[in-house]
């Protein structure tokens, strides 16, 4: 198991977890005239917009020459030398975005991404201590940043820390509910150990919260599987430590469980899902109440959630 209870549900059902609607991170459009001293040129600002289509297109040698040159015309300018160094990372070189990135973070002026891709650039090279710290300095300096939070669980991934990894990530959800990554990675790592229990919840979170990509296969893939093992090893076990809510959650599926007698499938599970949700808004929500749950109580009032559980189990129990 990647935590012990005590320590995992710190950060698990003390907080109001709030189900949000995506909301599309805006990209930058031109140079931001703050990070400059006086406007830009026109030729300047349009050489920065070709650079960030470059990163766009993920033609990210075109990028780093684009940005390169841009550094040359106005040297000094923060945005430019931090979209330098996030070319020179998602072109593999990792020794320069870490030479021009590690100075960003002693400015003052610098935001959470400059720390995050330092940390990331160095974890790539091998430096992991030296990343660890790089994050520690930016969550000083971000203490509510889940960019960074996220970061931080993927080098103790990395290293091997799993137990420590799953910590940052439900950090990061505790300080930053909207940042999505770190409900994916904390529900895989749940889903690998023994309580799939957190890892459904989160997982199905995250697949509401962000339009689908093809990214999302491997993870509804993880949750079908989930479902299987929950009922097959889980829904009976009362494990030491357990919530009230996850006592409640677990029983409400445990009553249930003659209708998985002939298996998990994409059916059986609207038909189960549906049952629980019914009977936990009728029975638990006042004390229990859980935004996933009444949004897709929601759903079953419009008729679309026969619909919702087929998009996200389907293709896993049949790609045709």
């Amino acid at each position: 198991m990647y935590l012990a209870r005590k320590k995992r549900h710190k950060s698990g059902v003390c907080f109001k977890v709030i189900l949000l609607s995506f909301s599309a991170l805006i990209s930058v459009s031109g140079i931001a005239q703050e990070h400059w001293q006086g406007a830009p040129t026109p030729e300047l600002d349009q050489m920065y917009r070709v650079g960030e289509q470059y990163l766009k297109d993920s033609n990210y040698a075109a990028a780093v020459k684009t940005f390169k040159d841009l550094t040359a015309l106005a040297p000094g300018v923060m945005l430019i030398t931090k979209e330098l160094g996030k070319s020179y990372y998602h072109a593999g070189d990792y020794k320069n975005a870490v030479a021009v990135l590690e100075p960003l973070t002693k400015d003052k002026g610098c935001n959470d991404e400059v720390f995050q891709l330092a940390s990331a650039a160095l974890s790539h090279e091998g430096k992991n201590k030296k990343a660890y710290k790089i994050i520690e300095e930016g969550l000083v300096r971000f203490p509510e940043s889940g960019l960074l939070y996220h970061e931080k669980g993927l080098i103790f991934a990395s290293d091997g820390q799993q137990e420590e990894a799953l910590i940052a990530w439900l950090s990061g959800i505790k300080v930053a509910p909207r940042f999505q990554p770190n409900y994916r990675d904390a529900a895989l790592a749940y889903l690998a150990s023994e309580d799939a229990t957190w890892g459904l919840l989160y997982g199905e979170m995250y697949l509401a919260t962000r339009p689908e990509t093809s990214d999302d296969d491997l993870l509804k893939q993880r949750l079908y599987a989930g479902w299987r093992q929950y009922f097959e090893h889980q829904v009976n076990l009362n494990r030491e430590g357990e919530t009230l809510f996850e006592t409640q959650f677990r029983r409400s599926y445990q009553a249930l469980t003659p209708v998985m007698t002939d298996g998990i499938s994409t059916e059986n599970l609207v038909m189960i899902k549906t049952r629980f949700l019914l009977n936990w808004q009728a029975t638990q929500h006042h004390d229990f109440p859980f935004a996933l749950f009444s949004w897709q109580e929601e759903l079953i009032k419009n008729g679309w959630f026969d619909i919702y559980v087929e998009w996200l189990y389907g293709k896993a129990e049949s790609k045709q």
